[in-house]
């Protein structure tokens, strides 16, 4: 998945910039640099750390195991309205 994210970066930046004088840098140099970042970041980390880590930052933050009442709905409310 992240190969491919990569690849389309690169992708993107020369549809979009490949008449460029820059055209290179763009090019070939920020994916490259996407890459190392990546691979230092996602070390040692487990497989689909990234996704669970963007769907947990998404989430409303309230999270419960018993069953519903007034206190944990009104937080659970004014979470909602806040986003």
């Amino acid at each position: 998945m992240d190969l491919l994210a990569i690849m389309l970066l690169a992708a993107v930046n020369n549809l979009l910039l490949g008449r460029m004088k820059f055209a290179p840098v763009f090019v070939i140099l920020v994916p490259l640099i996407m890459a190392a970042v990546l691979y230092i970041v996602k070390r040692d980390k487990p497989e689909n750390y990234l996704l669970h880590l963007l769907r947990y930052l998404s989430s409303p933050g309230l999270y419960s195991a018993g069953l519903k009442n007034e206190k944990t709905e009104e937080k659970r409310r004014t979470l909602v309205a806040k986003i």
